[in-house]
């Protein structure tokens, strides 16, 4: 399963906000309009994973 999913890639981007309402700034800054484009190219939406985790 996880071979499939990674099409090939052997990398990872990894997001830690103090605040959810963050993401939405992070998705839509246009300073992350290359790493936008390179997850619409890469990443199918239904195979994206998310996690909330509280410390």
């Amino acid at each position: 399963m996880t071979a499939m999913l990674a099409k090939g890639y052997d990398m990872a981007v990894v997001v830690v906000l103090d605040y959810v309402e963050s993401l939405a700034t992070f998705f839509t800054h246009h300073a992350h309009d290359e790493v936008n484009v390179l997850y619409a190219e890469v990443c199918d939406k239904e195979h994206t994973l998310g996690f909330d985790i509280e410390f």
